[in-house]
């Protein structure tokens, strides 16, 4: 394995930035720097960067203060409506998201665009008109309908989910309940896919869910939210509540097959089941308006890799979706996110552009790795050539080719780059300690992550004042310096993932994040068709061992109105759940599931609905207080 895999890029580096321990230190990194490292006191941050050096510290320049990002395209800045400094292709494309609007596709087949994350298709058929996804909630797609409305009146004669993520407003459209058995069609592991969220992770993937978005930050002000690049928006800020509106749908198209063909009021539809970035995901053909509804290719890049967590994307399955696609040859592409894609010419050059894309991101991760490299060498070697991050549906405007590099590593290899020092590292605090102790101490490390953030070296003074923070968690001077310097990092970053996520850090560092102001993800309507294990799931990851070492208690939860039983057994240190009702319990908790539901979202308290009578305790009640003792989440 090579020791420089780019020498180009850190020629000046010399050795010194190229050591883990030495890139934490404040040490001169000019071309031709002594190899002799100078004593503490007199090391100093090189400010005057040139382009070159800046370039070779990241394989993105423009988080050291570059003037080009990761394929050479110049960085604009720019000020959005409601006072958001971010790039300028991240304001580009909200322009093309707000006001809300609806795209002709087809005399037929029309888009409407701006209410939400996600876009819902109208098809016009013989008696009435087929909704393809409904959006985040009721209100969102009561927006949606009233522009439908503008071209017809047509009863709605049937719903079709692309896959799971944007089917929370299906109650605009059709009675709750959907008495009439309006056909509502979804791919075979639709519920799977759409329960998937909902486990023991669910607090996290919720929580990085929303930070990704950019729900935490505010509308207005130099961090405001911007585009999130595939919509304007995850959370519409412009609606005054989210009434959940989802209804499971009735008719499903078989996962293993290749094609399935329906007749739905007079209009043949081909449905393709595959994977997106759900497992669920079905692309739609509408043979005769030649056009294809698809979440396979989205208006910007594909996320090959998301921040808030999800199982390996298999690229491979991608590109043979993609193929499909291809083959089809049709005149338009209408996808779930960003703008329809209008012309066969467009279509088949888009198409092509976003398949080859993906398979050059998996080729050439793969060649690298093939030779030896680690992932920080890998990212640093392949070069994203400028055409590919150029196209309609090619832009990097949600995530990141860096970070989908990282994900193909990581979905293929695991976390081990192959390097020793991984399998036993000491801890960060010790670390960073030592490099703050051969700096002079915390203030003056401080000041040399200062002196390069006034260089616009973003990266390094983020990196430098972590090195602090890690010794000196409540050092406030630090955690300036890092929340400016990864305010910067977001501002330069086109991709709204990446935008959001450093935004919302910094008002972390600043004191100023509040979480409780988003509206929630996980909702009752949702939680209905979750598994009865989930919320003692929930309860055992949340066990602190500590406390429960040496315990042999068990919990039953029977839901009263389903006749149904889930049993925790607490067993030094874990809780082992399982279906049922076990013999015997230490107590059992008889109530409604949706009386759990509502304890669970923080509708009702535990205390009031025991008081109130929703809730029967069976056995000691003192052991329910042991139990919930050694756990973190509470009933």
């Amino acid at each position: 394995m090579p020791d420089q895999i780019t020498l180009e890029r850190r020629t000046f580096l010399r050795g010194a930035l190229a050591a883990t321990a030495a890139a934490a230190l404040p040490l001169g990194i000019m071309t031709g720097c002594s190899s002799q490292w100078a004593s503490a006191a007199n090391v100093s941050i090189k400010t005057g960067l040139t382009e070159e050096e800046r370039a070779a510290v990241t394989p993105d320049p423009s988080y050291m203060g570059g003037k080009t990002n990761f394929c050479g395209q110049e960085i604009k800045i720019g000020t959005g409506e409601n006072g958001e400094a971010a790039n300028q292709a991240l304001l580009d494309q909200q322009a093309h998201y707000l006001p809300a609007h609806m795209v002709k596709v087809t005399d037929r087949v029309y888009s409407a665009i701006g209410n939400a994350l996600s876009n819902s298709t109208m098809v016009i058929g013989d008696t009435g008109i087929i909704v393809i996804d409904t959006g985040e909630c009721r209100e969102t797609a009561e927006l949606d309908y009233e522009m439908f409305r503008t071209v017809t009146d047509k009863p709605v004669v049937a719903v079709i989910y692309t896959h799971c993520h944007y089917t929370g407003g299906t109650t605009a459209y059709l009675p709750a309940n959907n008495p009439d058995n309006v056909p509502i069609i979804a791919q075979e592991r639709f519920m799977e896919a759409l329960l998937s969220p909902f486990t023991e992770t669910a607090t996290s993937y919720v929580d990085r869910a929303h930070t990704m978005f950019g729900d935490y930050l505010p509308i207005e002000g130099e961090d405001g939210r911007t585009s999130c690049g595939i919509g304007p928006f995850y959370s519409n800020p412009y609606v005054k509540s989210f009434t959940p509106g989802f209804i499971p749908p009735n008719k499903l198209i078989p996962a293993a097959e290749k094609e399935v063909v329906e007749k739905i009021d007079g209009l043949t539809f081909h449905f393709y089941p595959t994977t997106s970035d759900s497992a669920d995901n079905i692309n739609i053909f509408i043979e005769e308006e030649n056009t294809i509804v698809t979440n396979q290719a989205w208006g910007v890049m594909y996320n090959m890799y998301t921040l808030r967590g999800e199982k390996y994307r298999n690229p491979v399955t991608m590109l043979a979706a993609l193929d499909v696609l291809r083959d089809l040859k049709a005149d338009n592409m209408v996808p779930v996110h960003a703008l329809p894609l209008l012309g066969s010419d467009k279509v088949a050059e888009e198409l092509t552009l976003q398949r080859d894309a993906i398979q050059f991101v998996y080729d050439q991760t793969i060649r690298y790795l093939n030779k030896g490299y680690t992932p920080d060498q890998i990212v640093a070697a392949v070069r994203i050539p400028e055409f590919m991050a150029s196209g309609d549906i090619t832009k990097p405007l949600y995530g990141e080719f860096e970070h989908y590099v990282r994900g193909v590593y990581s979905g293929l290899i695991g976390w081990f780059s192959g390097d020793p020092l991984e399998l036993h590292p000491v801890s960060k605090e010790y670390e960073s300690a030592y490099f703050v102790q051969l700096a002079g101490g915390a203030d003056a490390l401080t000041a040399e992550a200062q002196k390069a953030l006034d260089d616009n070296q973003y990266a390094w003074a983020a990196t430098l004042a972590t090195h602090v923070l890690n010794a000196s968690p409540e050092h406030n001077s630090a955690k300036t310096v890092k929340a400016q310097a990864y305010r910067k990092m977001g501002q330069v970053s086109q991709a709204s993932n990446t935008r959001h996520w450093y935004h919302t850090e910094a008002w972390k560092l600043e004191g100023n994040l509040d979480k409780s102001m988003v509206p929630a993800v996980i909702t009752k309507d949702k939680l209905m068709a979750a598994p009865r294990t989930l919320v003692l799931d929930m309860l055992r990851v949340s066990i602190v061992p500590e406390k429960a070492e040496g315990m042999n208690e068990s919990l039953v939860v029977t839901y009263s109105d389903e006749n149904a039983s889930t049993s925790m057994i607490v067993r030094n240190c874990i809780g082992q759940v399982k279906q049922g009702a076990i013999e015997n319990p230490s107590v059992e908790i008889v109530l409604a599931y949706t009386v759990m539901l509502d304890i669970v979202l923080g509708v009702k308290s535990f205390d009031e609905c025991l008081k109130a009578g929703d809730i029967t305790v069976k056995g000691d009640a003192a052991k329910l207080e042991t139990i919930m003792g050694v756990c973190e989440m509470q009933l």
